[in-house]
């Protein structure tokens, strides 16, 4: 809803950092009830924030470069599903407590809420 109201790019950089905090709380010992809620909280995160991200790169673009735009960000996020099961392999085998699945997702999920919070507002001319 937040993003619908013009709020997207701190609406995307909130559902990253939400993954984030998911992520690491999944860590510990909860309730079912918590469990699945942080589990959704971090669906939410990592896999809905792609369709909220390509809105608004259509909309900070100018059309001239919308499609490369958009091309590159889903590009981005292909890299990301193929290069991921290789990055989790990596780092469960270097780390081998079980949490280090949840803390290897959690990087990224920070690192896209660090992302978003860095660019610069969009100017129109």
């Amino acid at each position: 809803m937040a993003a619908d109201r013009g709020h997207q790019r701190s609406g995307i950089a909130l559902l990253f950092l939400g993954a984030a905090v998911a992520m690491l709380a999944l860590t510990t010992h909860q309730p079912r009830w918590l469990l699945l809620s942080l589990c959704a909280l971090a669906g939410l995160g990592t896999l809905g924030t792609q369709n909220l991200i390509n809105a608004y790169v259509a909309r900070y673009y100018p059309p001239r470069l919308r499609g490369t735009a958009l091309g590159f960000t889903l590009g981005t996020g292909r890299f990301g599903s193929v290069a991921g099961p290789s990055y989790l392999t990596l780092t469960t085998t270097l780390f081998t407590t079980p949490d280090a699945a949840f803390y290897a997702f959690a990087l990224p999920a920070l690192l896209g809420a660090t992302t978003m919070a860095l660019i610069p507002p969009r100017t129109r001319t």
